[in-house]
């Protein structure tokens, strides 16, 4: 569904990524974890261009493209069949709960004002918001605010969902609440990319864990194999330093 090769990218003199190779399957939940600074986040934004490499091809969904030299209409062919949900919400403060979740669909995917209201509605509805409808995002705490911003990503029914430490900015109190969202989600067979923190989260929802460190993809398995005594080193030292006890 999406492969991508040889991804680098450098920021000034700083090589966030070193010639990465990646690939999700249709349906496939894939974890990316990893030390902070070991270019989780800057690989997944180079799925839709939100950072776009100095080198690399991709291809999604059958189609290839250089992703140095993408041209616009093929970054937004592409963008219209992801999703995306960001560390801080991302949520528009000017438009209340239910305008954040149609916005794309009205502008981007042409959807009429009723049809996009009924498919907004029946997502809050989903994650747990529907008499916030009309609420400003301000007056949301933060784990309703990414409900709301996972509501948003999945409204277009993207062939690609992308998750960006959906829950680094949250209270801890809040970080099961978006959790269960995810898990839930899953049960759409929707191919998603999750960079995250949360090492039981990553054990229990992925199909594959993917560990990277200084720019480069160090270790790649089945959660059974990537928390095994065989584990490498240092994805052994990494994960050691988490507590997988949250409930």
């Amino acid at each position: 569904m999406l492969k991508v090769k040889n991804i680098q990218k450098r920021f000034g003199e700083l090589e966030v990524i070193k010639g990465v190779d990646f690939e999700i399957a249709p349906g496939e939940v894939v974890a990316i974890i990893g030390p902070s600074g070991s270019g989780k986040s800057t690989l997944v934004k180079t799925f839709n261009f939100l950072v776009k490499p100095d080198m690399g091809t991709m291809t999604f969904d059958g189609a290839t493209v250089d992703m140095h030299h993408a041209h616009t209409r093929e970054i937004d062919g592409i963008r219209k069949q992801t999703g995306m949900v960001f560390q801080n919400f991302g949520l528009f403060p000017h438009l209340s709960v239910l305008e954040n979740v149609i916005l794309s669909l009205k502008k981007v995917h042409q959807f009429s004002e009723a049809d996009a209201k009924a498919r907004g509605l029946e997502l809050l509805a989903r994650v747990g918001l529907l008499e916030k409808a009309n609420a400003a995002p301000r007056t949301l705490s933060g784990g309703q605010q990414q409900r709301v911003g996972i509501a948003r990503a999945i409204a277009s029914r993207p062939k690609l969902l992308i998750l960006d430490e959906p829950t680094s900015a949250l209270d801890p109190e809040l970080v099961g609440e978006v959790l269960a969202v995810i898990k839930e989600i899953k049960n759409d067979h929707m191919s998603m990319v999750v960079v995250t923190h949360e090492m039981r989260f990553a054990k229990e929802v992925a199909d594959r864990i993917i560990f990277m460190d200084h720019g480069q993809i160090v270790a790649s398995g089945s959660p059974e194999e990537m928390f095994s005594e065989n584990a490498p080193p240092r994805l052994k030292q990494f994960t050691s330093s988490f507590v997988m006890n949250y409930s």
